[in-house]
């Protein structure tokens, strides 16, 4: 496993710090339950970390990234760009994307772990799961960047035009 970043920062920053402030920025913008979970996942800032996060635990020997769940499709091809493997990206309906070859090696990702494991998956060997934030059971042994949920407690409140600090 390399810790080495594709994006590396302009200043040598500890783990512990970059991931502390990823969690605080998907907490600013993790979904409400009206909200699609992968909204996060058009902030190219956030997704970009995120995506190099997974990509510098991503172990050597891994032949493709697979991306299970919502937000698939985005998380698999960011996360492949930020390593150079090839994906194949998997939605809850079971429509996927991207190619699969029985026999190789591949991580899985996702964004909370929970994902059922679609059954073509026993195919391949697993080297790893990786997930953003943890799930609620440990179905599977999967790592996750951020080791708390980052929820928001109810819906967005809306700006108003007026601000007290002008």
């Amino acid at each position: 496993m390399s810790n080495a970043h594709p994006y590396p920062d302009l200043v040598d920053r500890p783990e512990a710090l970059r991931l502390r402030e990823l969690a605080n920025d998907l907490a600013a913008v993790w979904p409400t339950p009206d909200v699609p979970v992968d909204g996060w996942m058009m902030r190219p800032s956030i997704l970009r970390r995120v995506a190099s996060e997974m990509a510098a635990r991503v172990a050597g020997d891994v032949d493709r990234v697979i991306a299970l769940g919502p937000g698939a499709s985005v998380l698999g091809s960011a996360v492949s760009l930020a390593t150079g493997l090839p994906f194949c990206a998997v939605q809850p309906d079971g429509t996927s994307l991207g190619a699969r070859h029985r026999g190789e090696t591949v991580v899985v990702i996702s964004v909370d772990g929970e994902r059922r494991d679609p059954d073509w998956l026993s195919a391949f060997e697993v080297a790893q799961r990786l997930s953003v934030v943890p799930g609620a059971s440990d179905a599977h042994d999967c790592e996750p960047l951020i080791t708390r949920w980052p929820l928001r407690n109810g819906p967005v409140t809306p700006l108003t035009k007026e601000n007290p600090n002008d």
